[in-house]
């Protein structure tokens, strides 16, 4: 019975029936002939039905074991195997979770790194932003930006006192409404480079909104468009430059040149003036007539070659 034991555990139930009908073969074998072999006992009969009758509960007494053996170790067995499997699945999913745990601390990793990285890119952009904010509220000259409906999104603190409205005044409305005696031809410059129609102006415009008591007020406008890096039209910026003071230096520079002409050419005197480098850049009236040569010819000319 122990060798069906272990057949059936190591093998199963087939093998341990097996087993079983050659370990009956060989009790039968060593058991059985010997007892038909012995001496004759003195009643025969009743000898013959008692060994008939104990080979057959020594029989069936065995082959219950045998079978119940048998199937005890096929049980034990396929519980083996269930327990194997059981195991390799257990050693499996702890292999898959060990993974997945690694496969979280690397993302976790990755995400920390990403979040430090994150803050310091928000850092410099707020760094940026305060920097680029300082520069554009102290700046001498006025910026603003629109978008492509003429909403302002942005005004500094300089064109904001030029217009004498607040900032936010401005933001979220559109230029005509906050404006509205804004020049036509400056709005009209504004409207092509919003629709995409236009590269940019420049031109010199009086008053918008700046009269004080000295006068009304000069200013140079720089409208151009406002793009992505793929072209994509954001808006419209505009730059303004108070040019009072240097338009008052031009208009008095011109009447100068205008008085110094008109006495140079009112003299019977010869008159000319020339460059540190020697060159002509005036001729009057009188020289170009008692040289005959047109005066074109002779602006830029050094003064040897007039002498």
């Amino acid at each position: 019975l122990l060798a069906v034991v272990y057949v059936a555990w190591s093998g199963g139930f087939g093998p341990a029936v097996l087993t079983l009908v050659l370990s009956l073969a060989g009790v039968a074998y060593l058991y059985a002939v010997p007892a038909y072999t012995a001496p004759p006992p003195a009643d025969p009969a009743a000898a013959a039905d008692a060994r008939t009758l104990s080979g057959l509960m020594a029989t069936g007494f065995f082959l219950f074991a045998g079978v119940a053996t048998a199937l005890l170790g096929d049980a034990q067995r396929t519980s083996r195997r269930k327990a194997a499997a059981g195991l390799r699945e257990v050693v499996a999913k702890q292999a898959e979770l060990e993974a997945e745990i690694a496969r979280r601390q690397q993302v976790e990793d990755a995400l920390r790194d990403k979040a430090g990285e994150l803050a310091l890119a928000q850092k410099r952009t707020a760094d940026t932003l305060a920097l680029l904010d300082t520069f554009v509220n102290n700046t001498p000259v006025g910026l603003a930006f629109l978008d492509p409906d003429l909403n302002y999104l942005m005004v500094n603190q300089h064109l904001a006192d030029a217009d004498r409205l607040p900032i936010d005044a401005h933001l979220g409305r559109p230029l005509p409404d906050v404006l509205p005696d804004y020049p036509a031809d400056a709005l009209a410059d504004v409207k092509a480079v919003a629709a995409g129609a236009s590269r940019g102006t420049k031109r010199e415009v009086t008053s918008v909104r700046a009269e004080d008591d000295s006068g009304p007020q000069a200013w140079e406008l720089d409208v151009f468009p406002v793009r992505t890096a793929d072209g994509t039209l954001l808006g419209v910026g505009m730059v303004a430059e108070n040019v009072t003071a240097r338009a008052k230096w031009e208009r008095r520079l011109a009447a100068s040149e205008r008085r110094f002409r008109e006495l140079a050419e009112s003299l019977p005197q010869l008159v000319w003036t020339c460059r540190p480098d020697g060159d002509c850049d005036y001729l009057s009236r009188q020289w170009v007539e008692y040289t005959g040569a047109p005066e074109a010819d002779q602006l830029g000319v050094s003064e040897s070659v007039v002498h």
